[in-house]
C-alpha cells in the first residue's frame, strides 16, 4: 500500500516537472520566438561604448508643411535587440539616457505583415507602401544610400528673361539644394517687384526645379528599392552597443485631418501619421540610419 502512495506521489511529481518544463518552453521559445532573451539581458555598458550625445529627439531636423504641421525628427539610441510581437510586427529595441542619466528603452517599430494596410481607396502609392513599410525595412547611412550632396552647376545661377520661375512653399524647400532658391527680395534684384498675391514665397528657376528638386529626397536618393532591405538583414547588421539613427514624423494634426487634405506623395506622410496613432507604443521611423 505504501508502495501505491510512493507511485503516485512519483507520478504527481513528474507531472508537474513536465508541465514546468513545457511552460518554460512555451515562454523562451514561442513568446519570445525562439530566442532566450531573458538570459541575454542586453544590458548595456555606457561607459564602454564611444556614442553621440544625441540621445533625445532633436530640434526638428526638416520641417514639411504650412506652420510647421510635419516635422522629421532625428532620434539616436543605442541598439540592444530585435523582438516581433504576436502580429507580426517587427520592430528593433533601443536603449538611452534620459535627463536624469537613468537607462530608457525605445521600441522601434520598422516592418511586418501585420502593420496596417493602406489606408486609401487608390493604390497610387499602395506598392511603395507595402514595400518600405510592411514588407522590408527601409534603411539608409554611409553604406545604404547615403543622403548626398547636391552640386550646382554655377551656370544655372544665372538667369536672364526668357526663365520661368515656380513659387515654392516653405514646406518644400527641402527638397531643392539652397543655392536654387531665390527669396522674393533675390527675384525682385533680377525681375522687378513680386506681386503681393506671393509676398512670403520663395522661388526656383523652372529648369533648375526638374534638375535638382526632388520631393521623395526623405526617402530615398533614387530608387526605393535601393534603401530596402529584410529584417533579418538589418538584425545581422546590428550588434549589441551600436548606435542607430531613426528618422521619425512628428505632428500635431490627426490622421483624419490629413487623409482628404493631401495629395500624391505627401500621403505618405498622412499613412505614417496613421501608423503612429495606431502603435502609440512604438516609435515609427520612416528610415533608419546604420554604417
Amino acid at each position: 500500500m505504501k508502495t501505491k502512495k510512493e507511485k503516485v506521489r512519483l507520478t504527481i511529481v513528474i507531472v508537474l516537472l513536465l508541465s514546468c518544463i513545457g511552460c518554460l518552453y512555451y515562454y523562451f521559445f514561442v513568446k519570445l520566438n525562439g530566442n532566450w532573451m531573458f538570459w541575454k539581458q542586453n544590458t548595456i555598458n555606457w561607459k564602454s561604448i564611444e556614442y553621440d550625445d544625441d540621445f533625445f529627439p532633436l530640434d526638428t531636423v526638416e520641417v514639411y508643411g504650412e506652420y510647421g504641421e510635419w516635422k522629421f525628427k532625428e532620434f539616436k539610441p543605442i541598439y540592444a535587440g530585435y523582438g516581433t510581437t504576436e502580429d507580426d510586427l517587427n520592430y528593433l529595441i533601443g536603449k538611452y539616457l534620459d535627463d536624469e542619466g537613468k537607462e530608457q528603452t525605445v521600441k522601434v517599430l520598422v516592418s511586418g505583415e501585420g502593420m496596417v494596410d493602406w489606408p486609401y481607396p487608390d493604390n497610387s502609392f499602395l506598392e511603395f507602401y507595402n514595400s518600405y513599410y510592411k514588407n522590408n525595412v527601409a534603411i539608409r547611412g554611409e553604406s545604404y544610400d547615403p543622403e548626398k550632396e547636391i552640386e550646382v552647376d554655377a551656370e544655372d545661377l544665372v538667369y536672364d528673361d526668357d526663365d520661368a520661375f515656380l513659387h515654392l512653399l516653405e514646406q518644400y524647400e527641402y527638397s531643392c539644394p539652397p543655392e536654387v532658391i531665390l527669396t522674393n527680395s533675390e527675384l525682385e534684384e533680377e525681375y522687378g517687384e513680386v506681386p503681393d498675391s506671393y509676398a512670403g514665397y520663395n522661388w526656383v528657376e523652372a529648369d533648375n526645379a526638374h534638375k535638382y528638386c526632388d520631393f521623395l529626397r526623405l526617402f530615398y536618393n533614387s530608387s526605393s528599392a535601393e534603401v530596402v532591405e529584410t529584417f533579418s538583414f538589418v538584425t545581422e547588421k546590428l550588434e549589441i552597443g551600436d548606435q542607430f539613427s531613426v528618422k521619425y514624423l512628428e505632428t500635431q494634426k490627426e490622421f483624419v485631418d490629413c487623409k482628404y487634405e493631401y495629395t500624391e506623395f505627401e500621403k505618405i506622410l498622412c499613412a505614417n501619421q496613421l501608423l503612429n496613432e495606431t502603435y502609440d507604443n512604438y516609435l515609427v521611423g520612416i528610415y533608419i540610419e546604420i554604417d
